[in-house]
């Protein structure tokens, strides 16, 4: 093999594969085909650089049950998340993005127009990679290639809608009281709110406290943030207890917060370790403990006004997220979009698949992470990438800079925005989704350009366009191809 001087040796590729078949890709992507891997074809299998000599000890017997002969590595009939991941960086390295690579496949009689147009050079998406919807309202028709949407997504749900013991209590502003050492004081919130109804008539603003009704049929689980301020003339430091009380007696969780003398802030955060249930009539609230407070003097609460009282239910209780306004952007060149209220609750929880959407099964639990793609009106080419995520249960106050606005968005109820690599294309509308992830996976690399027809292919092989001297000699014998059959 005569390799040209313009090629760095660096990217000369050192392994080939046959493959299972090649399909459209879509809907996860519609201007790809995906590559399902069957066997590494190489000179030898220490040339698959992460099967070091530590992996080939640990993964011996596994190795061995998969090697046909030298250079042939059998990926065939594996779960996606087996042994053999340890050879996905070589197969992401040898088939890089953009690189070209050659298709051959064994029978160009069967579905013969299609393998025709699949014959030949093609160039490289991403490699050692396949494509896993994240959240979508799409359904894909395959026939006609086209899209069209849903108005909700559904979800598991754990209990009923009417089953919900979800709130959060804040105070609007600061107040004062002037502790004495070991006098229970209750934290006096004054507003509460409910994410799906407004209010939670189980919480009273006159009493502070958090009251059942009834017996929990879904565990709960509660938590609090206290902020405290000594005042500036304050000689001597303060220590209290937070305590996240039940029945006027039993400690949920508790805390203590060391205050600084001089005009300092101290906060402290707690949380249930873990959700329980709870009968009728059983109550909850906030209470502060003075400790040592000689000297302290008048203290104020909530000084950084995010101080709250909140419970969270284990069960979910929304079936289906309605898609009408589940994406707002402040501004047509703003790059975040900020989900709904009810987006923002199933942030965790588990999607199902829309019915006969065509799409893959969804990744769950429903998180977004940084690189994931998000794809409007399912056209391609609005696609965008997904740069920074910012979720919140709702426990804090949330003040973030939303795109090119000047101003702050502020909420305290459960909060999900997401920043892309580019504004959403001017008039495309963006509650018409789907959100993407490329995840790695030895057996799968996707290649540039929508198959040319529906259907599947026969076995065949790719070949990098630039292969190093012992893959090309490799290649060339007669045997080393004919042994994968």
């Amino acid at each position: 093999m005569v390799v040209s001087d313009r090629i760095p040796i660096k990217s000369l590729k050192s392994i080939a594969v046959s493959f299972k078949n090649i399909n459209d890709a879509a809907p996860e992507i519609k201007n790809a085909s995906i590559v399902q891997v069957d066997k590494i074809l190489t000179p030898s299998v220490a040339s698959i650089t992460s099967l070091n000599a530590t992996a080939l000890r640990e993964n011996a017997e596994d190795v061995s049950l998969r090697l046909n002969q030298s250079g042939i590595l059998d990926v065939s009939n594996y779960p996606q998340l087996d042994g053999f991941s340890f050879a996905q960086p070589d197969i992401e390295n040898n088939f890089s993005t953009n690189d070209f690579v050659n298709v051959e496949v064994f029978d160009i009689q069967e579905f013969e127009s299609d393998q025709r147009n699949l014959v030949g050079q093609k160039q490289v998406l991403k490699g050692g990679k396949r494509v896993d919807p994240v959240l979508y309202n799409e359904i894909y028709n395959p026939l006609t290639r086209t899209s069209t949407f849903t108005s909700s997504i559904p979800f598991q749900i754990d209990v009923p809608a009417s089953v919900d013991y979800e709130f959060i209590a804040r105070n609007t502003g600061s107040y004062t009281f002037v502790p004495t050492a070991s006098s229970q004081v209750t934290y006096n919130w004054t507003t509460q709110s409910n994410s799906t109804s407004g209010v939670n008539a189980s919480f009273n603003l006159t009493t502070d406290t958090y009251t059942f009704t009834s017996a929990s049929i879904t565990d709960i689980k509660f938590s609090t943030k206290v902020t405290l301020s000594s005042p500036t003339s304050s000689l001597l430091d303060g220590l209290f207890t937070v305590r996240l009380l039940k029945n006027n007696n039993i400690t949920l969780e508790e805390g203590l917060l060391n205050l600084a003398a001089g005009g300092a802030t101290s906060s402290i955060t707690l949380e249930q370790e873990d959700f329980a249930s709870f009968e009728a009539g059983d109550t909850v609230k906030v209470v502060i403990i003075p400790q040592e407070v000689k000297a302290v003097g008048t203290i104020r609460v909530n000084a950084f006004n995010n101080d709250y009282f909140k419970s969270t239910q284990l069960g979910f209780n929304e079936s289906s997220i309605t898609t009408s306004s589940i994406w707002t952007t402040g501004s047509v060149d703003s790059t975040w979009l900020t989900g709904s209220t009810s987006l923002a609750r199933s942030y965790g929880r588990t999607p199902i698949n829309i019915p006969d959407s065509g799409f893959s099964p969804l990744v769950i639990p429903f998180e977004i992470k940084i690189g994931d793609e998000i794809r409007f009106e399912g056209n391609e080419s609005s696609t965008r990438i997904i740069l920074d995520v910012v979720q919140s249960d709702g426990s804090s106050l949330r003040g973030s800079f939303i795109g090119a606005e000047t101003g702050y968005q502020v909420s305290y109820a459960p909060n999900l925005q997401i920043q892309l690599n580019a504004p959403p294309p001017s008039g495309s509308n963006i509650n018409q989704f789907m959100i993407r992830r490329y995840t790695d996976d030895a057996k799968f690399i996707l290649l540039k350009g929508q198959k040319p027809n529906i259907g599947t292919t026969s076995q065949g092989y790719l070949t990098p366009k630039y292969q190093s001297p012992a893959l090309s000699d490799f290649l060339g014998s007669p045997n080393s191809l004919n042994q994968v059959n």
